[in-house]
């Protein structure tokens, strides 16, 4: 899992090399190893630091069923597209079934535009809607294509 993590964040900061924990002032501390440098987790930015999160999440179990609440915080555009991907690959490899709530379009945009990359069947990824009406909390299924075709109309699926 680890190598994964590190090839897959590579993707991103090609001088990364590894992901240790590492004896500083006196404590033990995980650390970014970089090519000239180790960076304290506690020192990298946010977007990383939850992307790691992710990231360590999806590349441990296998046939799990793994809960991700709004992954494209503070992450980056390009970051969130390794999130994003990996959560996906997380299915398609993995056999996870990955359960998420975001409120950004953006994640969900590329989300459904990789899912068609990977030809994903409707089966593969659904979007649920969920609303809050006169108390009352309902819940709309669409599928991959319905999701999509939505999608390109401008629909919006935060409520």
């Amino acid at each position: 899992a680890k190598e994964s993590v590190i090839k897959t964040l590579q993707t991103e900061y090609e001088e990364l090399r590894d992901i240790a924990v590492l004896r500083s002032y006196d404590e033990w501390v995980l650390h970014l190893t970089f090519r000239d440098r180790a960076v304290p987790y506690y020192v990298v930015g946010d977007g990383v630091r939850y992307a790691l999160m992710y990231l360590m999440a999806v590349f441990t179990p296998r046939k799990a069923v793994l809960l991700m609440e709004e992954p494209e915080l503070h992450t980056h555009p390009s970051l969130m597209r390794v999130v994003v991907n990996s959560i996906l690959n997380s299915y398609r490899e993995r056999g996870n079934q990955v359960f998420l709530s975001t409120h950004s379009l953006e994640l969900i945009e590329m989300m459904l535009k990789q899912a068609e990359k990977l030809e994903l069947k409707d089966q593969d990824l659904k979007i649920y809607r969920v609303t809050l009406e006169d108390g009352i909390l309902n819940s709309k299924e669409y599928t991959l294509s319905e999701a999509l075709d939505a999608f390109r109309l401008g629909w919006d699926f935060r409520g």
